[in-house]
């Protein structure tokens, strides 16, 4: 494929998962990020969280979209946030799984669904962590939805989101 032609399917492939985040499209933004991280060559994945941070910010700056990330908030340091054309803030905790398929050297029957249930305890993990951290707190007061987004790598190139609107606390946005 030409470079020129190359490019402009990656952006739209990034474009795919900004709009499917903003629309709460788990599905759409799962396959939208799983085919843009199938496009790194299996010989520099890097597996480790910080290099599934470094490939979102990657994609999410491909489309354009200004994301903080590293942000000091809370207790603690969020691994992303930005803020939809709507205002609609989403904080986002990024989570590894590697794809390892034994457990306890007994080969796993079914290493799909295997993957794919620790996938889900570490999306349960990033929302207790984004909780514990109070990362959304810095955002309330501001008039806007916001929602808790867990983000969740497994193996190379399998996504899972999960999002949880973030309930805010009117007593303590006001201090009453």
């Amino acid at each position: 494929m030409e470079p020129i032609k190359q490019l402009l399917e990656t952006r739209k492939k990034v474009c795919h998962l900004v709009i499917s985040l903003i629309k709460l499209d788990a599905e759409g933004f799962e396959n939208a990020f799983g085919s843009f991280l199938a496009e790194f060559p299996y010989l520099i994945h890097g597996p480790a969280e910080a290099y599934y941070h470094t490939v979102f910010q990657a994609a999410m700056l491909l489309a354009e979209v200004k994301i903080e990330t590293g942000v000091s908030v809370g207790d603690g340091r969020l691994d992303a946030s930005f803020t939809a054309p709507d205002g609609t803030i989403f904080v986002i905790e990024i989570k590894y799984c590697p794809d390892s398929f034994s457990d306890d050297q007994i080969k796993v029957q079914e290493p799909k669904k295997d993957l794919r249930r620790k996938m889900l305890a570490k999306a349960k993990e990033a929302i207790k962590q984004i909780d514990d951290k109070n990362y959304t707190k810095a955002y309330w007061g501001e008039g806007h939805d916001i929602y808790k987004v867990a983000l969740v790598v497994g193996g190379r190139t399998e996504v899972l989101v999960e999002f949880m609107k973030e309930e805010q606390r009117p007593s303590e946005i006001t201090g009453d």
